[in-house]
């Protein structure tokens, strides 16, 4: 069970900090997990070179704790 609560930031600003890394990127796929006691929003991007990416920012501060080429 993952404590919502503790989430800080929405989804829409948890998806601008995804997009921001990577400009004129499309979102995928996004989802909301339990790593390690963090909360992780993890989503799927699409660069506008067609490159995917993904990237897993904590929910509750908004650091991007992995930003990686798919």
């Amino acid at each position: 069970w993952l404590e919502f609560r503790r989430v800080l930031f929405r989804s829409d600003q948890l998806d601008k900090i995804a997009t921001d890394l990577h400009p004129g990127s499309t979102i995928r796929d996004a989802d909301i997990d339990n790593k390690h006691g963090r909360i992780i929003y993890e989503v799927e991007l699409m660069d506008a070179q067609g490159v995917e990416w993904d990237i897993d920012i904590d929910a509750k501060t908004g650091e991007v704790v992995q930003n990686k080429r798919d």
